[in-house]
């Protein structure tokens, strides 16, 4: 239907009038704001710098907006019933053309739709500004504490450094090493009995008087057992060598009782 002619002329420019759907909500939802802008938008991209002369088909804007055809038709129905699109001159489907349009903006549009005021969109736009340089440094920040955190796990240690640093920070917790309670293996140890030798060569003191016998002689050399020597060895011989042991023993023990805990 084609709207009854107005005693005063809505006709604009397309300067004037995409400044108007730039500014405006054209939308109560983002998408259905942002769906209008597009179709507006490509609309204006076919008028005249008048605005006239305008008639894309709604096919065309369809394929060209990537939307549907009933998206389309009910964008340029919303456009005409606001007071920005008007028709002139009826198209004929069945010879392909297209309804013609112009741009207009009708007397109540502000009542229509929201266009905010120049003042309130710096405002805003202000605002976003500040929200996205506080974002901005934001991440910077947690981009620079992660790089400090890697570089600092990826170098060793100083261990010196750190205790140093425990010992300055608590001077208070020094203290002197404790003594050491385990006393040593050799303060402990009794003392060594001499090697039996030692006493083979000489004959051991008698328990009885005190006195040190005599030194015995050197034993004799070592001989070949296959001589007639070696079986005629006289029995005394072997009887003192057996008594010089036996009082080698006794000396041995006499020791070990003096050298016992608590011995007079």
């Amino acid at each position: 239907m084609v709207r009854p002619t107005d005693p005063e002329d809505y006709g604009a420019s397309v300067n004037k009038w995409t400044d108007i759907i730039r500014r405006g909500q054209l939308g109560k939802t983002k998408e259905l704001n942002k769906t209008r802008k597009l179709v507006a938008y490509t609309i204006a991209s076919y008028a005249n710098p008048d605005g006239t002369k305008v008639y894309p088909g709604i096919a065309r804007l369809a394929v060209q907006c990537n939307i549907s055809y009933s998206t389309a038709r009910r964008t340029l129905a919303w456009l005409r019933d606001v007071g920005l699109l008007e028709v002139v001159k009826r198209g004929n489907s069945r010879a392909g053309k297209a309804d013609e349009h112009r741009l207009i903006i009708h007397a109540d549009i502000l009542e229509r739709i929201e266009v905010p005021t120049p003042t309130a969109e710096k405002a805003a736009i202000a605002k976003l500004n500040e929200q996205n340089t506080a974002a901005g440094r934001a991440r910077q920040s947690k981009a620079k504490a992660l790089a400090l955190t890697q570089t600092s796990a990826n170098q060793p240690v100083d261990n010196k450094a750190l205790a140093l640093t425990q010992t300055s920070a608590n001077p208070d917790d020094e203290r002197p090493p404790r003594r050491a309670l385990i006393t040593p293996i050799s303060a402990h140890t009794a003392p060594q009995k001499p090697p039996i030798s030692a006493h083979l060569g000489e004959r051991p003191p008698s328990l009885k008087t005190g006195t040190h016998p005599a030194p015995a002689a050197h034993p004799p050399s070592p001989v070949d057992p296959s001589s007639s020597s070696v079986r005629s060895v006289p029995r005394e011989a072997e009887d003192e060598r057996r008594r010089q042991l036996r009082e080698l023993e006794e000396l041995m023990a006499g020791e070990a009782w003096q050298a016992r805990p608590g011995a007079p």
